[in-house]
């Protein structure tokens, strides 16, 4: 049911086999999902992990509202630094991104420009440490409930795609969605130089009563 999702999906997985970036320690790719809740940002994410990593363990998932003080952006930097350095293939969910502080945003547009976590550790002699660890193995995957609202004056809009490929019209209803998302997601406090650090913007539309039940036929 989210056509537009496996169009662009598509697009940046094939990106990924033809890596052009000069600097060597950014994330194998950086994505950014938007959408409510319920509509397959997070199965996306641990389908990505199943088919790049199959029976392995690579998932991180942060909750970004755990993060929500000033104050935690050194704990969110170490917990993340950690947590590469320990598995430098992991997939780094960042759930809610847009719910994690002023402070953590920042940091994370130095991270995703130059891909290396600075964090500090305090060694066995108390003295305090800096790490620095490159993110060049990773993948990073926000989500975001922003962006839902773009869809209600398109309510039809990809309903005959497959997803894989879009028709002519789909594709320049496509075109006037993205502006009207990346505008939306500017208001609701996305700075735009943010947004330019994700190789994709995903849009995910909320679930038709037929998908669902597809979805449920399937489980079953």
């Amino acid at each position: 049911g989210q056509a537009l999702a496996l169009y662009e999906l598509q697009r940046a997985l094939r990106a990924v086999a033809f890596q052009l970036d000069k600097n060597p320690n950014k994330p194998i790719m950086t994505l950014l999902l938007t959408g409510s809740t319920g509509t397959g940002k997070t199965e996306t994410t641990k389908a990505i992990c199943e088919t790049l990593y199959p029976g392995e363990n690579v998932l991180q998932n942060f909750n970004m509202p755990d993060y929500k003080l000033e104050s935690a952006e050194p704990a969110f930097r170490k917990k993340l630094g950690e947590t590469v350095r320990h598995q430098p293939n992991s997939v780094i969910l960042l759930d809610e991104f847009e719910k994690g502080s002023d402070a953590i945003k920042d940091s994370m547009l130095a991270i995703l420009d130059e891909g290396i976590v600075n964090f500090e550790v305090e060694n066995r002699e108390g003295q305090v440490e800096i790490h620095k660890v490159s993110l060049r193995n990773t993948i990073v995957i926000a989500t975001t409930n922003a962006g839902h609202e773009v869809f209600q004056n398109m309510a039809e809009f990809a309903q005959d795609n497959d997803g894989f490929s879009l028709s002519n019209t789909a594709k320049s209803q496509y075109e006037q969605l993205r502006n009207s998302l990346n505008n939306h997601l500017k208001m609701v406090g996305f700075k735009p130089e943010m947004l330019g650090r994700f190789d994709r913007i995903i849009p995910y539309r909320n679930l038709t009563e037929n998908v669902m039940i597809e979805i449920c036929d399937a489980i079953i």
